[in-house]
């Protein structure tokens, strides 16, 4: 039950948001909601309520993913904090033929999700990437969302990457 409260939680505010975008007090909700937050209010919670044995859970977490995500997510943060995506941006949109640029965000995706979740690093590290290369190029923003996406799956579930651990 906590977890589909929680859910309700999480996704009513942005909801309503998208059906009444001019109510200033839905809008300051939404800007505010921490999904983070709230999970740790629901575990509180549920360790109050004595839901399971805290040593079993904490036991069953796969500590060396969740390790190896945060390694390989802040190694490229620093890339895109010294700005590695905007050179790669920059130079896909000047230096390759427009029909190629789908192709090579595909493999870019691809290649980086060997090494990285696709959810937790690839999409968030290639994403910002995709507005600024749609205007360069003119190619429609949900075409290169598509392929980052499309191509950092086909390849997360190898040895190296957190989809096959």
């Amino acid at each position: 039950m906590l977890i589909f409260i929680m859910m309700a939680i999480v996704l009513i505010v942005p909801i309503l948001n998208l059906l009444m975008p001019n109510i200033e007090a839905i809008q300051f909700l939404n800007a505010r909601i921490d999904i983070g937050f709230i999970a740790i209010i629901f575990a509180l919670i549920s360790l109050l309520l004595k839901l399971g044995d805290e040593k079993k859970v904490i036991a069953l977490i796969p500590w060396n993913t969740l390790i190896m995500i945060c390694g390989v997510g802040m190694l490229i943060g620093l890339g895109v904090e010294i700005g590695v995506i905007y050179e790669l941006t920059e130079w896909l949109s000047t230096n390759v033929p427009i029909w190629m640029i789908p192709i090579l965000v595909f493999v870019i995706s691809a290649i980086m999700s060997i090494f990285a979740s696709t959810l937790g690093v690839v999409a968030p590290t290639l994403f910002p990437m995709v507005l600024p290369l749609a205007v360069a190029s003119g190619l429609n923003p949900l075409l290169l969302f598509t392929c980052i996406v499309v191509g950092a799956q086909s390849s997360s579930l190898s040895p190296f990457s957190s989809g096959a651990v």
